[in-house]
């Protein structure tokens, strides 16, 4: 069945290759080059309009074709090579920052806990030997006072409560990124469509889709940014001004709606990654956590004196992983607290929502600019290779350049006058010899002049008439060969 459909494009396509000429060497003898000429320019302007509706189709269908996943062997969601690239660069991006993220809590949490079990033991017996006496030490071990047990519990509470109001209002903060991004992206999707249906065929169709790459790669995507530094650029440097600039002519177009909607979730984006929590705050925590750690080597110096040896080991490993859990809580609320780089933020999730915008921008940007070409005057104007000029400008050219000429002439005569004649010139019959008709050109010679210009002229249009005739035949017998041979990539 395909190759039957191939065979029969082909065979329509020669039909009209073979019909254009018939009708080039019909139409030459009767009516000349120039009827010719605007005798084809409705067909072939027809023929243009449709195959790039024919391409149109094609395109839409095989968008929509790799949007739903549909392949030749039905088993597969994603079958071609650009959605596999895609997902490899995901999966590159999320495993880089869950190894960065790795480093930067984990190694961390192992190092606090590696050391708190090296040096628990060292220093108990420091403290139990410099600090205290032995009354000291029977006061931290005995059970009535439970002084120091006290006041563990107090700054554990503090820091407890502290951690977690930190954790939880930077994890609703992480929400409120996430939902004001899909906000955004639905809202930059409208635009697109938008666009589409309203700017399409206009000249600054494809300017405006620049614009609106320009925003999701400067804006959307700059996480790294902070947003007081987004907010605080010029109107000057706003895609989404600019595209209201393009779009609207006096008065607002039916854009500014979607652009204002637009703005709107960028705001709230932008709100929503403005960092409430100040590094203050971390450092206090830092605090917090230093003096309930310092703690327990207190109360392990209490039970130094009369203990048995594998007590410290046991001690000591408790301790070391209080160390690595305080650590790693501490750690896992700066992750949160940062806005882009880590499997804690969105970058990975923001990837994936723009990577469907993003091709089909470039789609539409690059049918924008192929129908900017093919409509740029191609058909119905003369080919960039051919200059166009009126002829009746050569003949005022040719004779500004005699009468300069002329001039030139008269000059060099009056210099050899004066020349030759240095002693006592005659001054009134070297202006008698100027003003003679033999210094001036003769009637016969202008007359010869313009004949030669007319005929020149000629020459001229002939040659330009048959250099248009063969490179519009050849370009259109191009373009159709063209046709068959995507057609067929298309089939096949």
């Amino acid at each position: 069945m395909k190759t039957l459909l191939a065979i029969v494009m082909i065979s329509k396509c020669m039909q009209k290759i073979w019909g254009l000429q018939s009708i080039v060497g019909e139409r030459k003898s009767s009516i000349g080059k120039v009827e010719v000429w605007n005798t084809l320019l409705p067909r072939i302007g027809n023929e243009q309009k449709r195959r790039l509706a024919f391409r149109q189709v094609i395109t839409n269908y095989r968008r929509k074709k790799i949007m739903l996943g549909v392949s030749r062997r039905g088993s597969e969601r994603w079958s071609t090579e650009e959605a596999r690239e895609a997902r490899d660069v995901a999966s590159r991006l999320a495993t880089r920052q869950t190894v960065l993220t790795l480093g930067r809590v984990v190694l961390p949490a192992v190092l606090a806990s590696a050391l708190g079990f090296s040096y628990y033991d060292n220093l108990s017996k420091y403290i139990a030997e410099n600090w205290l006496d032995e009354g000291s030490i029977s006061f931290l071990s005995s059970d009535d006072i439970q002084y120091l047990p006290s006041f563990l519990q107090v700054i554990s509470l503090l820091f407890s409560i502290l951690a977690g109001n930190a954790y939880s209002s930077l994890y609703s903060q992480q929400e409120d990124i996430f939902f004001a991004l899909y906000r955004e992206v639905s809202d930059a999707k409208s635009l697109l469509e938008q666009m589409a249906l309203v700017c399409s065929g206009r000249p600054f169709y494809l300017d405006a889709l620049r614009m609106l790459q320009s925003y999701v790669a400067t804006d959307l995507r700059r996480l790294d940014l902070p947003p007081a530094e987004l907010v605080a650029r010029s109107p000057s440097e706003d895609p989404l001004e600019a595209i209201m600039y393009l779009t609207s002519v006096g008065v607002p177009s039916v854009v500014y709606e979607t652009v204002r909607d637009l703005r709107q979730a960028r705001g709230q984006r932008l709100g929503a990654m403005q960092r409430k929590f100040p590094a203050l705050g971390i450092a206090l925590l830092y605090i917090l956590a230093l003096l309930e750690l310092v703690a327990f080597p207190v109360l392990g110096a209490g039970t130094a004196v009369g203990a048995p040896p594998g007590i410290f080991t046991i001690q000591a490993a408790l301790f070391g992983g209080l160390c690595g859990a305080t650590i790693l809580v501490l750690r896992i609320i700066q992750e949160l607290r940062r806005t882009s780089g880590g499997a804690f933020n969105v970058d990975a999730v923001l990837a994936k929502m723009v990577s469907g915008l993003n091709d089909d921008l470039e789609l539409r940007a690059a049918l924008a600019s192929r129908d900017s070409y093919a409509s740029s005057d191609a058909l119905d104007t003369i080919p960039r290779g051919i200059p166009r000029r009126n002829p009746d400008d050569l003949v005022v050219n040719r004779l500004s350049r005699l009468e300069s000429d002329i001039a030139t002439i008269i000059q060099q005569k009056q210099q050899q006058q004066k020349s030759t004649t240095l002693k006592d010139p005659p001054i009134q019959q070297d202006e008698e010899q100027l003003s003679s008709p033999s210094f001036l050109p003769s009637s016969q010679q202008v007359d010869q002049t313009l004949i030669s210009i007319s005929s020149d002229n000629n020459v001229n249009e002939d040659h330009i008439a048959e250099q248009r005739r063969r490179k519009r035949f050849g370009w259109r017998l191009a373009l159709g060969f063209r046709q068959v041979r995507r057609f067929i990539n298309l089939v096949w």
